[in-house]
């Protein structure tokens, strides 16, 4: 099997539910991984995305390719006539957030964590997208470094970031899954774990304008960043899966994950990771 890696950004908050009933105080969490517990995003969610996209722009011209890759869906609810596609579809793990910041060039920081980028990388290298993926041990008492011009900034109240430098394996290995060269700031896994994701409050009024249905949603805020990995027979079915899916093409329309596209949430760009 070829595997290749692909980074996801969020344009927009995202809200992948978790699926299961709440009886705390927000009413719709997000998926998150059962071993972290930090945001995910489930392969199902993902490979169902993707294929609404690629049978939208693409079904009338290359439908029977589509069904081959993804897979062939059953013509009636009850109808046992299905096939698995030949792609792999894997959760897509979280490998950036923005943390509010002060100093520094921005108001906002991409933050990552270094369980979360070895996380990526043994990932990675266990389905051979990459084999330099064996690195240093964190240090004992982690504080917050940066990379490029983050430096200077204290993210979400912690210690100012210190400069990482430019031989910094873990930095080294971050710049990999980050979009940009616009610099981020690493935090220790427990400092990264504590930051909470925002919750958003929706109302339904009555025609009297009266509240009759408060409830709370958690997102994961627009600028935060996923890495997934899809694998598939050649290098052929991953070529025509981003050409169905539009990665690599830079006017391409966004793609939408997860929940209420109606009113705004979980548009993205995918793009392959070098």
């Amino acid at each position: 099997m070829k595997v290749r890696a692909y980074r996801i950004v969020c344009i927009t908050n995202l809200h992948m539910g978790a699926g299961a009933k709440n009886y705390g105080i927000v009413d719709l969490e997000v998926q998150r991984d059962v071993v972290t517990s930090e945001p995910t995003m489930h392969a199902s969610g993902i490979k169902g995305a993707l294929r609404s996209y690629a049978e939208h722009y693409h079904r009338s011209t290359a439908g029977e390719r589509i069904d081959i890759l993804f897979g062939k869906k059953p013509k009636k609810e009850k109808d046992l006539d299905s096939e698995a596609g030949s792609l792999v579809f894997f959760d897509g793990d979280l490998a950036f957030r923005p943390c509010r910041s002060t100093g520094g060039s921005r108001p906002f920081q991409p933050c990552t964590s270094y369980s979360q980028v070895a996380l990526i990388l043994d990932k990675a290298a266990a389905l051979g997208v990459r084999q330099d993926a064996v690195l240093e041990p964190p240090p004992e008492s982690p504080v917050p470094v940066s990379f490029g011009n983050a430096s200077d900034a204290s993210v979400e109240g912690l210690k100012r970031a210190a400069d990482g430098g430019s031989d910094n394996a873990w930095l080294n290995a971050a710049r990999w899954l980050f979009p940009s060269e616009e610099g981020f700031v690493m935090l220790g896994d427990s400092d990264f774990n504590n930051i909470g994701l925002p919750i958003i409050a929706h109302n339904s009024l009555n025609e009297h304008g009266e509240s009759e249905n408060l409830w709370w949603q958690e997102v994961v805020p627009h600028g935060s960043v996923f890495v997934t990995f899809v694998g598939g027979y050649d290098d052929s079915e991953l070529d025509d899966f981003e050409k169905f899916c539009g990665i690599g093409k830079a006017d391409s329309a966004p793609l939408q994950f997860g929940a209420d596209r109606s009113v705004g949430l979980g548009f993205a760009t995918m793009e392959k990771l070098a």
